[in-house]
């Protein structure tokens, strides 16, 4: 069996030599991806100055317990990135409003999170991280945290021994 945060390390240590992430994050932000494992207390948590960041840690909760017979454990991970417009709000398409068709607009850059996410859960499930991956489950942030903007993913793992012997 294999501790759980190690497992959470390994996935880390594979974000940090991506030479995908750190590409992506220096072709649309100028400059590499802050990979973090763990925080403690809010005061710990990447935020705007850390952007781009993938956070990876475990919420201490298992929604995907019992599911299959062998050991699943969960971790979550977060991929964030921040608003290019200083003070101001990125509007990315804008079709006018008119008497005869409705008008968009397009708010942030939230496509970028999750484009960093998906490149960052491509490396989770081609790896070998210790541990088994099996789903993936994905949210994106609202309006509340802008400029930073976050995709977040549910990660499911499973082992194929229990996590305690019987004797």
């Amino acid at each position: 069996m294999i501790n759980h945060h190690t497992v959470m390390r390994n996935i880390c240590n594979a974000l940090t030599g991506s030479e995908a992430v750190r590409s992506w994050c220096v072709k649309v932000f100028g400059k590499g991806c802050h990979i973090q494992l763990d925080a403690y207390g809010a005061e710990g948590l990447p935020g705007e100055a850390e952007a781009p960041f993938i956070f990876v840690f475990s919420d201490g909760e298992n929604e995907s317990a019992g599911q299959i017979g062998e050991a699943t454990f969960e971790a979550i991970v977060v991929a964030g990135v921040c608003s290019k417009v200083e003070g101001g709000t990125d509007i990315q398409k804008i079709t006018p409003r008119t008497e005869k068709a409705n008008g968009l607009a397009v708010f942030g850059i939230a496509e970028k999170a999750e484009e960093l996410l998906a490149i960052a859960l491509g490396i989770v499930q081609r790896g070998n991280h210790g541990a088994v991956f099996r789903t993936a489950y994905i949210s994106g942030s609202g309006t509340v945290d802008y400029s930073l903007q976050w995709s977040r993913a549910r990660l499911s793992f499973y082992e194929l021994q229990t996590l305690y012997d019987d004797d």
